[in-house]
């Protein structure tokens, strides 16, 4: 018996890079026929901020409308420490479908990061070299 399963989700990423705003990016990424988005992001060597609208097939295969904002802050040289979120609401639904929260560590031998998610979840990893 010979069987065979094709995948006919297409991804497709673009990033355009706005030249009189050297910090700005505009990302427009889909994977047809699941998902579309497009965000705008900042990012400088001590902030980073980025904030998306777009579409996610749901079970009933309608779409629901998503909104996405996340941010990140350095603090110190190389951005010693960080700290940082990121939310995204069903805009249809009102809901926040995720949250997470983290601070990092960056120094010359080891890192570290503790990361909140959804406010049940809370994660610490570290590497040492």
């Amino acid at each position: 018996m010979f069987h065979a399963k094709v995948n006919s989700n297409l991804f497709i990423f673009a990033s355009s890079q706005h030249y009189n705003i050297k910090s700005v990016n505009t990302l427009f990424s889909f994977t047809l026929p699941d998902y579309g988005r497009v965000e705008l992001q900042y990012e400088n060597p001590f902030v980073g901020i980025a904030g998306g609208i777009g579409l996610i097939r749901n079970s009933s295969n309608t779409y629901d409308p998503v909104a996405n904002l996340s941010g990140v802050v350095g603090i110190g040289g190389s951005s010693l420490f960080t700290i940082g979120a990121d939310l995204a609401a069903d805009i249809a639904t009102g809901a926040f479908d995720k949250f997470k929260a983290g601070l990092g560590f960056n120094g010359a031998f080891s890192t570290a990061s503790l990361s909140l998610d959804k406010l049940d979840t809370l994660k610490l990893l570290g590497t040492t070299w």
